[in-house]
């Protein structure tokens, strides 16, 4: 990863931290990983995380991942060959500071994994 991804993804998980921090979670969230990169887990299940450009991908209702794709708010994730229908990518904040356009997001994201904790986690 160059210094500049390098920067831009600490830069995105100082952003998840202090939205975190600003938020009244319940339940709670704790930090979690995945690709590297520091994200947001409820229930055990990871429900956001920092994109190495700076940007996040969060885990939505297929309907609400569908509608911000639609709306341009967020871009389809792919992994190989295969579109993920519930994980969004969504750019870095446009001010380079501002929580208010993850809020939403991060705030759907977490409403839909919580629901999801009588579900096993998926294995390999």
């Amino acid at each position: 990863m160059t210094d500049g991804a390098a920067s831009a993804r600490a830069e995105a998980e100082r952003l998840l931290l202090e939205l975190a921090a600003s938020e009244t979670f319940d339940p709670p969230v704790v930090e979690g990983r995945m690709f590297n990169g520091l994200g947001l887990q409820v229930n055990g299940r990871l429900f956001v995380f920092a994109s190495h450009d700076g940007g996040i991908i969060a885990k939505l209702p297929v309907d609400i991942a569908a509608a911000l794709v639609a709306d341009g708010t967020a871009t389809p994730v792919t992994m190989g060959r295969r579109t993920l229908r519930e994980w969004v990518a969504v750019e870095a904040p446009a001010n380079g500071h501002g929580l208010e356009e993850w809020r939403d997001v991060v705030e759907q994201a977490h409403a839909y994994v919580s629901r999801l904790e009588n579900r096993p986690p998926r294995t390999p």
